[in-house]
């Protein structure tokens, strides 16, 4: 699932859906290219607390564990021994390849009636620390380009995540049904976005059909 992401929600609508206050105002800086190997918004529980600090997407080039990825698939995260952390990255939405080529024509997700599109992670508590999105099936609307797509996530289903759910299972069942196809506007975009280089509200902007 080739993927990049999205970040230019103001602060007091991520301090409103977390009901939390941060001080980093630098952590709201927009970016419209985020890729596996940058650094995203995430938002931690840590007891009572919630908290938003910067972590990497991904292991970095030195990784130990080079064949992790960026993205772990849901069912197979419930059985992992891995030591990780439930979080969430307040997303404005992602680009989408169909298959795996970056070079091809991209497509930009977000939702249609929210500004925030909150999706499930792992924080990957190694000595580098990173995260790692939580992917389920795609739906239809996904499905042309990619048989995955992550999980995302309501106000309800946010703090379930945060506090680390009880049953796994019948939360990814549950979460997967939260959203219908029309909640969703996938656009056409520039392929500007594939270099890495470009980052700017062009980018999510509509190619002309």
């Amino acid at each position: 699932m080739a993927i990049r992401f999205a970040f230019f929600i103001n602060k007091e609508t991520v301090e409103q859906f977390f009901e939390f206050t941060s001080s980093k105002d630098s952590f709201f800086s927009e970016h419209y290219n985020l890729a596996p190997g940058y650094q995203l918004p995430v938002m931690r529980q840590d007891n009572d607390e919630r908290i938003l600090t910067k972590i990497q997407l991904g292991p970095g080039k030195n990784s130990s564990s080079p064949a992790k990825l960026t993205a772990v698939d849901a069912s197979k995260m419930i059985q992992s021994k891995d030591a990780v952390e439930p979080v969430i990255l307040p997303l404005s939405g992602f680009y989408i390849w169909k298959g795996k080529d970056e070079n091809g024509q991209p497509f930009f997700v977000r939702m249609l009636n929210s500004p925030i599109m909150p999706v499930a992670a792992l924080l990957n508590l190694q000595k580098e620390p990173f995260v790692q999105v939580i992917t389920v099936p795609a739906n239809t609307l996904i499905q042309p380009m990619s048989d995955r797509m992550p999980l995302f996530l309501d106000k309800k289903t946010s703090e379930n995540w945060l506090t680390a759910p009880s049953d796994p299972t019948s939360f990814f069942k549950e979460s997967q049904t939260l959203f219908r196809i029309t909640d969703l506007s996938v656009l056409k975009v520039s392929k500007k976005v594939n270099d890495l280089t470009e980052n700017d509200p062009s980018l999510i902007q509509p190619e002309p059909k």
